[in-house]
């Protein structure tokens, strides 16, 4: 993903957040599905700037990285 392609991205990201907050049940299928989509978006961002960062910037937010990337 490219900077780009951020105004797409941006629209799915605002259709993943809302269908994941307007889902009643846990377990739902929308619900599940937006989840990953949210998830999926969160490390694609995180790749792209863990590749463009310089190095001791990427070493200083590394554990909020971890954080993202273990869900």
């Amino acid at each position: 993903m490219a900077f780009n392609n951020a105004e797409p991205m941006l629209k799915r990201l605002k259709t993943a957040a809302l269908a994941f907050v307007t889902s009643v049940m846990l377990k739902s299928v929308p619900k599940q599905k937006s989840f990953n989509r949210l998830r999926t978006i969160a490390n694609k961002l995180i790749r792209e700037l863990q590749r463009k960062l310089p190095t001791h910037s990427c070493l200083k937010l590394s554990k909020n990285f971890l954080f993202y990337q273990q869900y």
